[in-house]
């Protein structure tokens, strides 16, 4: 039997729609600048030889080397500037401008970044890596983009993508979920207490997340729901070729999974990143859908007129039918229509004219073009309000009166470029071998493969941050949760607390779930990973970083006798490890005493 013939959709299981490309380029440029946004305050601090990885203690360590070009300088001024770098890269790829060259830069500068500093390291950046790796190969940009807007050769009107690297992206997403689930074999997962035990973690949980963990028959009901959607949505995705409906039960399973996740614990960009991720298996007939309902509310095309002669009008004008999501909108020059024309020419203005011959001139003209957006359209009946008339039509004579010296600015960075839309087959060759890399890598996972393979394998997928160690929460949840304190002890003999100088002393006291006793979701991370004892020497060098940070602004001159007095003669790291509740009990507090250390290194190396 022909299966492909009786059920013809089989083959396109790996096929991948434009508009679904286009909305993960957007989402997941989006996650990459917040999360490039949020880590300039710190930066120094986590990738400088001023904070507390210095390059020759990460060149230093005895694991495998991997590339980074942040090791190039150690000064925070060029930290910044490569961040800066990346932050313009990561807009340029969430707007789809020169896309294909802003998201190859836009790897290999993450995964420079991730490698400067392996102790923040975590699923959602390994996730990110592999997103942005995948993206290289696809036509991102071939929707929604300024690409496609000022491209010299318009993109495909094809809405169908079908090749290598697709399949790959969309084995790679669902790689996530499978590995997960079968890495998840602790006893708490077959017992279906594993989300008691995961929302039982004070300092992970939101305040949603911690009002859930008394909830124990419906916690209990809710881990089996996520063993079985982990493991029977990829399969259901898999086999949309038999239905279309299949898909889309599983990618609606997957959707719920990680907005409990969002909503429930403190994961930073994971769930984010999973949630969008999805974007890639929604199917054509769903976008649509959502074009034909959309088209039903407001038919017939509209015509956007421009003056000819000013090329910055033209350029706004392809721009915002993109970005507006208004494909079937006609681009034309005024000077070609005597009506339009003389509207252009009466009013110095632009006109939008609409299905049934009614003229739009200036703020007017934008708003029904809001209003046809299917992407903004909720906008327009604020746009339309009379009171904005008047300063909407100020705002346009304002551009008009300085749209030269606006083009001078923004042109230079809209010009018209040549794209190729085409799969090209090197790249997709490049892609295919990656794909087998990337599928022997999961299986190491597993131990599937021969060690002499495996050996071969995770040097080159570490080195790229691709390694398929998807092992969140796996094989279990964290059994306990915890937070650190840094006791430090003043030349004058007073004890303080290190990270929290406002304190009169340390406090050993539970932190407030919204404070968690660390800035951010790194800085939790990096306490947390303290306490492995392979990571003793991480500890000398932030308690090193942290006597420098306190005695930088603590003068070591003998006529200053105050400041002497305040500076750090020691340090000393505590990790407050809380066990969970029990049944009629309160939870139990015990300290780790992580490590000790003089402040004058030469003196007091340190002990644990």
């Amino acid at each position: 039997m022909d299966l492909s013939s009786r059920f013809p959709r089989l083959t396109e299981t790996f096929d991948v729609d434009l508009r679904s490309l286009a909305l993960l380029r957007a989402t997941l440029g989006a996650v990459l600048l917040f999360s490039l946004l949020s880590s300039l305050g710190d930066a120094a601090v986590w990738w400088s030889d001023a904070g507390v990885l210095p390059r020759a203690a990460l060149v230093a360590d005895p694991t495998p080397f991997r590339f980074s070009l942040h090791l190039a300088n150690g000064q925070p001024w060029f930290i910044a500037a490569l961040l800066t770098v990346q932050l313009l890269l990561a807009l340029m790829f969430t707007l789809g401008s020169h896309t294909r060259t802003a998201g190859a830069l836009s790897f290999l500068l993450w995964v420079s970044l991730l490698n400067r500093n392996p102790m923040l390291d975590g699923t959602g950046e390994l996730l990110m890596a592999c997103l942005l790796f995948w993206s290289m190969f696809l036509p991102m940009s071939a929707r929604w983009s300024i690409d496609a807007a000022l491209a010299s050769e318009p993109p495909p009107q094809a809405l169908i993508h079908r090749s290598p690297a697709a399949a790959m992206l969309l084995l790679q997403v669902l790689i996530v979920y499978l590995c997960t689930a079968l890495l998840q074999t602790g006893s708490v997962w077959s017992t279906h207490q594993a989300l008691t035990q995961l929302l039982s973690l004070d300092h992970q949980v939101t305040a949603l997340g911690a009002w859930m963990s008394q909830w124990h028959t419906f916690n209990s009901l809710l881990s089996q729901a996520i063993g079985v959607a982990q493991l029977l949505a990829p399969l259901l995705i898999l086999l949309s070729g038999l239905h279309r409906g299949l898909r889309l039960a599983g990618i609606l399973a997957l959707a719920l999974l990680q907005f409990g996740a969002i909503v429930c614990l403190q994961l930073g960009m994971l769930p984010w990143l999973a949630l969008f991720a999805l974007a890639v298996f929604v199917e054509g007939w769903i976008w649509d859908a959502m074009q034909q309902r959309h088209l039903r509310k407001n038919p017939g095309p509209l015509t956007v007129y421009y003056d000819k002669d000013c090329r910055f009008c033209e350029t706004m004008c392809l721009l915002m039918r993109e970005f507006l999501i208004l494909p079937q909108a006609n681009i034309l020059p005024a000077q070609d229509s005597a009506r339009a024309r003389t509207l252009m020419e009466a009013n110095n203005s632009w006109v939008v004219i609409d299905a049934d011959e009614q003229a739009y001139l200036k703020w007017a003209a934008f708003t029904i073009l809001l209003r046809r957006s299917p992407l903004l359209g909720w906008l327009w009946p604020l746009a339309k309000w009379s009171a904005l008339d008047a300063p909407g039509d100020r705002l346009y004579a304002f551009v008009v009166r300085q749209r030269a010296r606006i083009a001078g600015l923004s042109l230079p960075l809209l010009p018209p470029r040549s794209i190729r839309w085409d799969n090209g087959i090197l790249r997709q060759r490049l892609a295919l071998a990656a794909g087998v890399l990337m599928l022997g890598g999961a299986l190491t996972t597993f131990g599937a493969l021969p060690s002499a393979i495996a050996a071969v394998l995770n040097p080159a997928l570490s080195m790229l941050h691709l390694e398929q160690e998807w092992t969140l929460f796996a094989p279990s949840p964290p059994e306990v949760s915890g937070w650190l304190v840094v006791s430090g002890r003043r030349a004058d003999g007073r004890e303080v607390d290190v990270l929290h100088p406002e304190r009169e002393a340390p406090s050993f006291e539970p932190p407030p779930a919204s404070d968690l006793a660390a800035p951010d979701l790194r800085w939790r991370t990096y306490h947390d990973r303290l306490r492995d004892p392979d990571h003793a020497t991480q500890r000398a060098l932030y308690a090193g970083y942290l006597c420098a940070r306190w005695n930088g602004g603590a003068s070591s001159d003998a006529d200053n006798s105050t400041q002497r007095a305040q500076r750090l003669v020691s340090i000393k790291m505590i990790y407050m490890l809380q066990y969970p509740a029990a049944a009629n009990s309160n939870s139990r507090i015990e300290q780790q005493i992580l490590w000790r250390q003089g402040c004058d290194p030469a003196a007091d190396p340190g002990t644990a």
